[in-house]
């Protein structure tokens, strides 16, 4: 005689299907934060969307950081495309910026064991802050900034790979994406408007991307049941982000853009002091 399935299978049999797509709401909507906040700034959105699968989705760090890669990815595609039907990309300004910090990556990579990660936190924090008190006040500081004139082709070469070798090593040392090192470098160094910033930024994130979600890949970070959902909310998310940017003035943006990176300074400060005084407990107690 066949047993009917006890109460406890039958409900984890209907709560499976309802759980898989929690889940994928869950991505979903957090690809389109990290997305339409990332495309807006000229940032990838990584620094939304690792947060948010490490709390809301109980991810590890390893695996919230791989597969927010794969959001990365196309919230620059995405984002990139939209800054571009408006005007705003400089392609020979993201390919130099992003071949020179593909190289320096590795190196920061490498370079990065021999630093305290929690001391170098803490001062990539406090440049986010300057830089966030700085840009809304370049236009008025520097004369090159947002005057609209083209440079000429080897001087934005020259420019960008020497932006990339420093976002590069940065990005590669301290683990962090490089477009808030690369946004306010292109508008300060090379006097590129904002908008013209943050789509090249965007652009030149998509070769990086690609090499990390590889390699993650590799590694088993990515959670391929909910990259997906992240790409698809990163796409709608980049879009968006992209879409609103185009209708704000360049000062207006700017401002928006060093509001997140004031957020973003306070919060590797705050990391940083945290993991110190983790590391002086340790330090005291094994004394």
């Amino acid at each position: 005689m066949e047993r009917a399935p006890s109460r406890g299978a039958a409900e984890g049999a209907a709560s499976s299907p309802s759980l898989a797509a929690t889940r994928a709401l869950t991505g979903l909507l957090i690809g389109l934060a990290g997305g339409g906040l990332g495309s807006l700034v000229g940032l990838g959105g990584g620094v939304v969307m690792i947060p948010l699968l490490t709390s809301w989705m109980g991810l590890t760090q390893h695996a919230a950081h791989g597969s927010s890669l794969v959001a990365v990815l196309f919230t620059a595609v995405s984002g990139g495309v939209g800054y571009a039907r408006q005007g705003a990309v400089d392609l020979t300004a993201a390919v130099a910026v992003a071949a020179s910090a593909m190289l320096m990556a590795r190196v920061g990579a490498r370079a990065s064991g021999r630093v305290s990660s929690a001391r170098l936190q803490g001062y990539f924090g406090m440049f986010l802050v300057g830089v966030s008190l700085l840009l809304p006040v370049s236009r008025y500081v520097m004369a090159h900034v947002d005057t609209g004139l083209a440079l000429p082709s080897l001087q934005v070469v020259a420019g960008g790979l020497v932006i990339g070798v420093i976002s590069g090593y940065l990005a590669g040392m301290m683990g962090v994406g490089g477009g808030a090192i690369v946004v306010p470098a292109l508008v300060v160094g090379l006097g590129f408007p904002q908008h013209l910033a943050q789509g090249t930024s965007l652009i030149q994130m998509i070769p990086t991307a690609v090499s990390g979600t590889w390699t993650h890949h590799r590694l088993g970070h990515i959670q391929w049941p909910i990259a997906p959902w992240l790409g698809v909310g990163a796409i709608a998310g980049g879009w968006v982000g992209a879409t609103v940017a185009g209708w704000l003035p360049s000062p207006t943006l700017r401002y928006v853009f060093s509001a997140f990176t004031l957020l973003m300074g306070v919060h590797y400060i705050r990391r940083s002091r945290r993991a110190l005084a983790a590391d002086g407990r340790v330090a005291g107690r094994t004394a």
